[in-house]
């Protein structure tokens, strides 16, 4: 838990392809996505350094339609070049994400524990599905 509240304090480097812009913990963006989940968000949770992919972002991708619930969410883990090839335009700067810490750390100990896939493609492609 400790190292999330250190990761609070801690800028995110890595610009997004499209707008220049570098990942800050809290920030919600709109993201590349199929017809119909326009409305869908992805929420920037944690962030570390990785072996292979540089830095991985935790996520929670909101308002998933193909889950038949409004509210139906994912947190996952994503590399930096996925979430760049996947932002479109950044929505909120600094969303409290304190209910979402302990999920980021469970996330963080499935990393730790080679238990966590990282998604290397862009969330659209992540969530491809037929509807």
């Amino acid at each position: 838990m400790a190292r999330i509240i250190v990761l609070l304090s801690v800028l995110i480097a890595g610009a997004a392809q499209a707008t220049g812009q570098t990942f800050h913990l809290g920030e919600r963006w709109s993201y590349r996505t199929y017809a119909g989940a326009e409305e869908s968000s992805l929420l920037i949770l944690g962030a570390r350094e990785h072996p292979v992919h540089e830095r991985v972002y935790v996520v929670r991708v909101n308002n998933l339609i193909h889950f038949d619930a409004p509210e139906a969410a994912a947190t996952f883990v994503v590399s930096e070049n996925a979430l760049r090839d996947s932002v479109i335009e950044r929505i909120e700067d600094s969303v409290d994400i304190t209910p979402f810490l302990e999920s980021v750390e469970n996330i963080y100990d499935h990393l730790d524990n080679n238990r966590a896939r990282i998604f290397d493609t862009s969330i659209l492609d992540a969530f491809s599905v037929d509807i």
